[in-house]
């Protein structure tokens, strides 16, 4: 299972890619003393985990039926009690379903009557494919701006391509983004330099096994490549070494040619259009499963 932060970046990446908008809160109608919260990570619900929710139905009622739908079709639904303070909880099996849904509660005085209040909340169900999680590891885990890293991992054996990236935590673009050929078994060992680009601070690297371009693997709907497995690895950097102040010329005689300047040495990062590196690779999973469904 993956673990709690991929999960809720995989959330915000299917937002991303997928360009859900959601409304932020319960549609109210009918009764305004009929409310409904669906327990999710900003508006995103997993497939594999149960959908909770609970609210209030109006005064006199006795059940509340809660249902998701899907496109207009019921894919989940169930029928509570309502306590006597006019609150009600529900879980759901939304194991089968996946995209924009709707979950709606209906409250009821009599079972047989019409509903006397009715409320709803939109969410996107996110159906997060079953790839294998694997370890990543950065060293040195603390690296100077200019200074070189390794990152290494194992794929499963036989992986043609991997993908690496490499990013600050809160940035929205990984500061390396590279392809590699694993050995045999699998394993990956990618070096790469910090640029002057990057920032201070907690940063990752993602191994996404099986895909050869990240940013082509999410801008294109029609690309085929898919992560079979995927690992994220924390590291901090470190502000680039500060060189010791070099020693006064002596003075040159007068008719000395001028000394030559030498040339500044460095390179910037190319720009990368995308999102950082742990976010490009949970939301090319999560945006691969949902294209193949749609």
């Amino acid at each position: 299972m993956l673990s709690a932060r991929l999960r809720t970046t995989a959330a915000v990446a299917a937002l991303t890619l997928g360009g859900v908008l959601l409304s932020g809160g319960a549609a109210q109608a009918a009764a305004t003393d009929t409310t409904i919260v669906v327990q999710s990570e900003d508006g995103v619900v997993f497939a594999d985990e149960p959908l909770e929710s609970s609210g209030t139905c109006a005064d006199g009622s006795t059940s509340a039926v809660v249902t998701v739908t899907v496109e207009d079709d019921v894919v989940a639904e169930d029928s509570v009690d309502v306590a006597t303070d006019l609150t009600w909880e529900s879980t759901l099996d939304v194991s089968d379903a996946e995209g924009d849904a709707t979950v709606t509660v209906d409250c009821f005085v009599y079972a047989d009557g019409d509903s006397v209040g009715t409320a709803s909340e939109d969410v996107f169900i996110l159906a997060l494919p079953d790839l294998e999680v694997i370890d990543v590891t950065v060293s040195p885990s603390k690296v100077r701006i200019g200074a070189r890293l390794t990152i290494e991992a194992t794929c499963p054996a036989g992986t043609e391509v991997a993908a690496v990236a490499a990013g600050n935590e809160d940035a929205d673009e990984p500061f390396l983004m590279d392809s590699v050929v694993p050995a045999a078994n699998g394993d990956i060992t990618y070096t790469g330099t910090v640029p002057k680009s990057a920032e201070t601070g907690n940063a990752f690297a993602v191994v996404a096994c099986g895909i050869s371009d990240l940013e082509a693997a999410l801008s294109d709907p029609d690309s085929d490549e898919f992560p079979t497995a995927f690992g994220v690895g924390d590291f901090t950097v470190l502000a680039a070494a500060v060189a010791a102040p070099a020693p006064a010329p002596a003075a040159a005689p007068a008719a000395a040619a001028a000394r030559p300047t030498l040339p500044e040495t460095g390179s910037d990062n190319l720009p990368l259009a995308g999102l950082g590196a742990a976010l490009v690779l949970v939301g090319a999973g999560a945006y691969g499963v949902r294209r193949r469904t749609s």
